[in-house]
């Protein structure tokens, strides 16, 4: 208050709250107040007897006519408005007088509190009190009038405060009084201080038409209770510091109810210009989208919740008249004019109907039946369904109706969305050659202080890349990545060092990795190195060994750089990996120079043994093209799926269960739903299996730890038993914290990754013997772009996308070739509505080809 230059003109508080008053009214210090709150807060607690209060709704004259006809030692404590008044005393007279006060039909109920305060109980505690130095002496208010709730009127100097202080901790707290008085002098009256007992007892003294009282937190947080006192304030005249109230406030755009959305699907935002999409037949849709569209993976990355990037229409009209061309795009933005009077090119693609054109549902689905007439589509759907759809998402939708009418297809919005959705698409990451265009920028590295972070600063890579370094300009110097150091080195620039793990098992593997990237997240630079340029972060994965063609990750942090990229934009960002070669540390000191040189924020690369350059293409895979496995799925087989009873990874058991009738034994990490398991977990699970039920399809839960090996063992071996085999792995448990990527410990971040990444581990070394025919990870499109404040999760995801394939996982995939029909796939999905389609069609997955099994999302 003092901030916003408010000064009370008088002062109190409720018992404790005394003490405050005294400070706020210029009679102690602060120093003196915190001495004496602790010391009078230790003496009381060392009080031996037991005691207990009451509230009783009732005035102080009924409340003593009362507590006469109690048997035992019970007194008015406090007497804090017209109707209400506190008793405190020993346990049992406390509880007579509450029982006695509901048989004359008072209000009254027993405090939780531990003593009774303001009672003969604490009759020793003035003989300390007064004894003690701190009080000693006398004091005067000197800023404001001071009101007492021990005498019930106000206080002059000079106060004896051993005198004051020792004897009100015995007397009652006089609030009414207080209350009525301050009513009396003052203009409004003020809480300060959490919650908003005080003000309601005030205005219940002070009677409707008295003096207000307001809060300035009636509860936590809520800031307004200090805008309408202070809005109440500034009616009556006073000054305030406005100002004040915004210092330090971090003030963001105002975004429409439209732009707001707690998780996008990125695939649902158009990747090519409904221009196209009207113009082309539905068969021939996946061509058109491989030769027109954007990157689906920078795409994707561009729509982080992070982004400040907006979503325009690319084919935005150019003036009010509209192209010549009567397509789809056309037809809707017509009609949208004519009815709302919108010009034309301030309409874009992102525009919501109701959220951000404010068209009722009426307006909504004459707009879209008009256009439907227009196009020749009006029985081809329900308008209706149309209302909350963007712009762009009912132009792209009409295109394709339209385009279906023509071909004499059936024109089914149903149909539409099942099958021929063009968001609804499989890619596969291919690794193609791009050379690096040569930049003068050459010196950005060389600019500030670059720290090398790896596990070990001997490694003879890491050694040899930081003197290649220093030749070349950089300063630069090596540290060891220690778990549990909370030594910081300050650099304008970080490169992490990722060399090949020597450990003895994958676990170990792992929990190294996690270590490294743990620690480097924590010496993340600023945003801007001291130059004013940017500041550079760089992943570096030097291989020991050639690595298998051009796609070998070995523990990739490519989502998790991409992460870091989207939660820190201005950094320049890189994820390199190089492969064994002769002279590897100098090849690895130029191509730093040369990434870091160019101006992307982010880049992914790979370099082979001859020094050849390789980027991750994304490119659309068209199903006509799939070749059928000797691998399926029918009756006869179990399929055990992890994660598999809640959520999006229930749902594909159970449309795969619809496809093949196979066995589903589901793996949860809750308790098995039985009569006295309840909670959204439990009723969650029991819903999936009653689904299972209902359709008469075969399913059961088991409960298992999946970070645990013996509870993986277990766990096979019980369905082995019980089923007879093990046909088919889908791997979809999962765990995400949302953070951000420096703020979990090393132990947080294994707890979180477990369940997909060692979880994957414990079962492939549990079904080593006897491999299934089929494994098949469930992941998510963060494991191929990242997300901010997903970073541990997309480096799990990506972990695991690469399970079935190639390293670490794969390091199981020899012993896994035994068996000939053995087939591994990934898929990394954005959520959908298609659920159904979309996993049913894991059943029909492509030929185990090293292409075909690259699959990063769909």
């Amino acid at each position: 208050m003092q901030r916003l230059g408010l000064s009370p003109y008088a002062v109190g508080g409720h018992s404790l709250g005394e003490l405050t008053a005294f400070h706020a009214a210029g009679a102690l210090d602060q120093k003196s107040v915190l001495q004496l709150a602790a010391l009078r807060g230790k003496l009381m607690g060392e009080v031996p007897v037991e005691g207990s209060m009451a509230s009783l709704s009732c005035p102080p004259s009924e409340a003593r006519q009362l507590i006469d006809w109690v048997n035992g030692y019970v007194v008015i404590a406090n007497v804090n408005s017209p109707t209400q008044t506190v008793v405190s005393g020993d346990v049992e007279a406390v509880r007579a007088a509450v029982a006695l006060a509901k048989e004359r039909g008072i209000r009254a109920r027993e405090l939780p509190v531990s003593a009774a305060f303001h009672s003969a109980h604490f009759s020793g505690t003035v003989t300390q009190l007064r004894d003690l130095p701190q009080v000693r002496g006398t004091a005067t208010p000197s800023k404001a009038r001071l009101y007492s709730t021990m005498t019930g009127g106000s206080l002059e100097g000079p106060i004896s405060l051993s005198e004051h202080f020792s004897e009100q901790v015995v007397q009652p707290v006089n609030f009414g009084s207080v209350a009525a008085l301050a009513g009396s002098d003052c203009d409004v009256l003020l809480e300060v201080g959490p919650g908003a007992v005080l003000s309601g007892l005030t205005n219940e003294t002070t009677g409707v038409g008295g003096t207000l009282c307001l809060p300035l937190e009636g509860k936590a947080r809520r800031d307004q209770d200090l805008n309408i006192a202070l809005g109440y304030l500034h009616i009556l005249g006073a000054e305030i510091n406005l100002a004040k109230l915004w210092d330090q406030r971090h003030i963001r755009r105002f975004r429409s109810a439209g732009e707001l959305s707690f998780f996008v699907n990125p695939c649902e935002k158009p990747v090519f210009d409904a221009d196209v999409m009207a113009s082309i037949h539905t068969q021939e849709l996946d061509q058109a989208q491989a030769e027109r569209s954007r990157d689906p993976v920078s795409h994707i990355r561009a729509l982080s919740p992070d982004s400040a990037r907006a979503i325009q229409d690319t084919g935005r009209a150019g003036g009010s008249s509209l192209p010549p061309q009567r397509n789809a795009k056309a037809v809707v933005l017509d009609v949208l004019h004519r009815q709302t009077g919108f010009p034309v090119e301030t309409l874009t693609l992102d525009l919501r109907l109701v959220d951000d054109l404010h068209l009722d549902s009426i307006k909504t689905v004459e707009l879209v039946s008009d256009a439907a007439e227009q196009l020749g589509i009006s029985e081809a759907f329900d308008a209706a369904q149309f209302a909350e759809v963007t712009l762009g998402e009912l132009i792209e939708r009409m295109g394709l109706l339209e385009a279906n009418a023509a071909r004499g297809g059936p024109a089914s919005a149903e149909r539409l969305d099942e099958a021929d959705n063009p968001w609804v698409a499989n890619f596969a990451l291919d690794w193609e050659e791009e050379r690096l265009s040569r930049s003068t920028d050459v010196d950005l590295l060389t600019e500030g202080r670059t720290l090398v972070l790896a596990p070990d600063a001997n490694d003879a890579i890491v050694v040899k890349l930081v003197q290649e370094l220093r030749d070349r300009g950089v300063n630069v110097h090596a540290r060891e990545a220690v778990n549990g150091s909370d030594a910081a080195t300050p650099c304008d620039h970080l490169l992490v060092v990722c060399p090949d793990m020597s450990a003895s098992s994958a676990t170990e593997e792992l929990s190294q990795v996690v270590e490294l990237l743990a620690l480097a997240a924590r010496e993340l630079p600023s945003t801007v190195a001291k130059s004013g340029r940017p500041s550079c972060v760089a992943w570096i994965r030097a291989r020991a060994g050639e690595a298998e063609g051009n796609t070998h990750y070995d523990w990739s942090t490519d989502a998790f750089a991409a992460t870091v990229h989207l939660e820190r934009r201005k950094l320049r960002v890189r994820s390199l990996e190089f492969a064994c070669t002769d002279g590897q540390a100098a090849r690895i000191a130029d191509a730093l120079l040369q990434e870091l040189a160019d101006e992307q924020p982010f880049v992914s690369a790979r370099y082979d043994s001859d020094g050849r350059r390789f980027v991750g293409a994304p490119r659309l895979q068209h199903r006509a093209s799939y070749a059928p496995r000797a691998t399926s799925i029918g009756p006869n087989d179990v399929v055990l799926v992890t994660g598999g009873a809640k959520g999006i990874t229930a749902q594909c058991a159970l449309a795969l269960a619809r496809e093949t009738r196979a066995t589903m034994v589901l793996v949860g990490s809750s308790r098995a739903p039985d009569a006295e398991a309840h909670g959204p977990g439990a009723d969650e699970i029991r819903e999936t299996l009653l689904k299972f039920e209902a359709e008469g399809l075969r399913s059961e839960y088991r409960q298992c730890d999946l970070a645990v090996r013996e509870d993986v063992e277990r766990l096979v071996a019980a369905v082995r038993k019980d089923f007879g085999s093990v046909d088919v792995l889908v791997h979809g448990a999962g765990l995400n914290r949302p953070r951000r990527v420096e703020e979990p410990n090393v132990s947080e971040v294994i707890e979180e990754i477990a369940p997909k990444l060692l979880g994957a581990l414990h079962l492939f070394a549990a079904l080593e013997d006897v491999p299934p025919k089929m494994f098949v990870a469930l992941t998510s499109v963060i494991g191929v772009v990242g997300m901010a404040h997903n970073g541990w999760y997309a480096f799990a995801n990506q972990v695991s996308i690469e399970a079935s394939a190639n390293s670490p996982l794969g390091i199981h995939r020899w012993r896994w070739s035994r068996s000939p029909t053995a087939f591994g796939t990934r898929w990394a999905w954005v959520p959908s509505s298609a659920v159904s389609s979309a996993s049913a069609s894991s059943a029909s997955t492509p030929s185990p080809s090293r292409k075909a099994s690259r699959v990063s999302s769909s």
